[in-house]
């Protein structure tokens, strides 16, 4: 069961902008999970592809070629930032809820003490990842 129910009349727009302001204003603090995230998602991706084609061999190789293809083509803070704002509304409003339930609160207030806490961060940036 959800931590709450949803009704329809969830005011996500006011939430999602504020995601949006959150994301502006800390740009300095989040800016690095994005990279990192991206670098290591192609590095593991290469690893399995290799592994695959080439047994243990061949993911030694997929992990190199992965990683640097991780670090050639890594995906930008302002890139995230880009594609959220093109998302449909039904998808933003997606967001919102995954942000409010990795928060575990409606409150934009509670969103401000959750990512201002750095050990969270990584979290909340991995939950809007998700959706771009």
């Amino acid at each position: 069961m959800e931590w709450y129910h949803y009704d329809g009349s969830d005011g996500y727009v006011e939430y999602y902008q504020h995601i949006m302001f959150i994301l502006e204003s800390k740009q300095k603090e989040l800016r690095n999970y994005v990279s990192q995230g991206s670098f290591m998602v192609r590095a593991a991706g290469g690893a399995a592809i290799g592994g695959l084609l080439g047994g243990p061999g061949g993911a030694v190789i997929g992990a190199t070629v992965g990683s640097v293809f991780g670090l050639v083509r890594r995906d930008t803070y302002s890139e995230l930032q880009d594609k959220l704002k093109n998302k449909p509304n039904d998808k933003k409003r997606e967001l919102v809820h995954a942000v409010q339930a990795l928060v575990r609160s409606r409150s934009k207030a509670e969103l401000n003490l959750y990512v201002e806490a750095r050990s969270q961060q990584k979290q909340f940036i991995d939950c809007i990842t998700k959706f771009t």
